[in-house]
């Protein structure tokens, strides 16, 4: 993995996670320690990569209210309010959004 502060590929795994389970990294040129989601818009988030993703895909999908997703998610054990699925949502509705038109670019009829 390069290192997204100074793109250098001379980076090194650390033995230690974070609290979320992602594996950490060590740049050897510039002397920083990052993990999987730094320099992404998923960075400081106190929820799995995983769970977000769900949630907006969720509410795109299958046009759910906030708080619909919010209950779905509870049920599986994640806790949170419909105000952080909505910002969830306005946070990285871009980013998801351009990179699924990308890949769906050109394949109709295939």
């Amino acid at each position: 993995m390069s290192c997204p502060h100074c793109l250098s590929t001379s980076t090194s795994k650390r033995k230690h996670r974070t609290s979320l389970g992602y594996r950490t990294f060590y740049c050897r040129d510039c002397g920083r320690r990052f993990n999987e989601r730094t320099g992404s818009s998923f960075n400081d988030l106190q929820f799995p990569t995983d769970v977000v993703l769900l949630a907006v895909l969720w509410r795109w999908r299958y046009k759910l209210s906030f708080r619909g997703v919010n209950e779905m998610l509870l049920q599986r054990g994640f806790e949170f309010s419909y105000k952080t699925t909505r910002a969830w949502q306005f946070r990285i509705a871009l980013s998801v959004g351009d990179r699924l038109r990308f890949k769906c670019h050109g394949s109709a009829g295939v």
